[in-house]
């Protein structure tokens, strides 16, 4: 990072561009401005310091538009063009991505200020501010971030969200009480993107595999968030009176957005797919397709799930697939009836009639899984 005798005054960074957001603000007469609106001229001498998060994708998943050269030295590869996921804890660029949910809901510039450890062990105080903006004047597409590296330590204030004037807002005031609202403003924020999944998912009548892959898609991306959150999403649990799980961490997400009273069995296996899909560190994006390559779907997920943690049991399944692969085909027809069913194992099983010289297929029995697994295990020991 550049020396801090050479970079801008902290105060002089943070004040003149909220002072730049506000005058944006009233010309426009909206919520927030348009980046559209702002002339780069208007920010060059701060361009060293200042990140772009685009959320034109989604909200909960910002790609990294532009990263500023003092805030690359502590990142281990360029990010422009990649997910806040990928940014490293021990970074200048973190601080700024932990804080932009707060911008959202409020629609108003966040302020924040602390210190962390970084790689070389060097205590690092730093401040910055956020700045929300919008082409349409109420939806928040793309926030700049504007960090520096501080002489001291600074005044522990945490985020504030701050209201919209020509002045600074002195950071000394009400300490306790801004703190508490940092606190209740990360939270609401997390609440409000899983009440948003809940509603998209009770809109769909959980009708489709399509709505269910979608809802498991954004929790995955929503975990992922709380990982950078934890005190907020300890407060969010707390409200919902559930407590974290190390053996099943989806699963207190899951009971938010599908409800408390949802089948359990259900949930479970939601959570185990969940679970493998972190494990193999895919994204929310790109979950559906990754169940959908995966025989037996969700509940395949679970037995992969399972498999991993007992060795002699994959190995057991891997032996039986092998003998049920090589079982010699007595006879096959085109299948009409199973296409309608959610059920997507590699197996099923017919009610069939026998009616002399020949057998009637009847239908196919929709019967639980682990039932299931009995009869082809009883098929291959056999």
């Amino acid at each position: 990072m550049v020396p801090l005798q050479e970079q801008n005054n902290e105060r002089h960074i943070t004040s003149q561009l909220l002072n730049i957001w506000n005058k944006l603000t009233y010309d426009e007469m909206a919520h927030a401005p348009s980046l559209k609106n702002l002339r780069p001229e208007d920010i060059e001498e701060f361009r060293s310091n200042i990140v772009l998060f685009d959320l034109r994708g989604k909200e909960n998943d910002p790609i990294i538009a532009f990263i500023g050269s003092n805030l690359t030295h502590d990142l281990p590869e360029n990010l422009t063009g990649k997910s806040i996921i990928n940014i490293p804890s021990h970074s200048l660029v973190r601080k700024m991505a932990d804080h932009y949910l707060d911008a959202i809901p409020c629609k108003e510039v966040v302020l924040f200020d602390s210190n962390f450890i970084e790689f070389e062990k060097k205590t690092i105080f730093y401040q910055g501010i956020l700045l929300p903006f919008s082409d349409d004047g109420d939806k928040i597409d793309s926030i700049i971030g504007g960090i520096i590296e501080t002489a001291e330590e600074p005044i522990k204030i945490k985020t504030i969200p701050l209201k919209r004037t020509e002045e600074f807002i002195e950071q000394e005031q009400e300490q306790e009480q801004e703190q508490e609202q940092e606190q209740e403003v990360s939270t609401d924020s997390l609440e409000k993107m899983l009440k948003k999944y809940s509603t998209a998912l009770k809109s769909s009548g959980h009708r489709s595999r399509k709505s269910l892959y979608n809802a498991l898609g954004n929790i995955l991306d929503f975990y992922h968030i709380t990982e950078t959150m934890p005190e907020n999403y300890a407060a969010l649990l707390k409200k919902h009176t559930l407590k974290s799980q190390k053996r099943a961490p989806f699963t207190p997400i899951l009971k938010i957005v599908f409800g408390k009273a949802f089948d359990q069995t259900r949930l479970t296996e939601y959570s185990r797919a969940l679970k493998l899909a972190y494990s193999k560190d895919i994204s929310g994006k790109n979950f559906a397709s990754f169940i959908e390559n995966i025989s037996g779907g969700i509940k395949g997920c679970v037995k992969a799930e399972r498999a991993k943690n007992n060795p002699k049991t994959a190995q057991k399944i891997d032996t039986r697939n092998e003998i049920l692969k090589n079982i010699p085909i007595i006879n096959h027809f085109e299948d009409n009836i199973s296409k309608s069913l959610t059920d997507r194992s590699d197996y099923c099983i017919y009610l069939a009639r026998k009616n002399k010289s020949h057998v009637e297929i009847l239908k196919q029995v929709t019967i639980q899984n682990d039932l299931l697994e009995k009869l082809l295990n009883q098929v291959t020991d056999g």
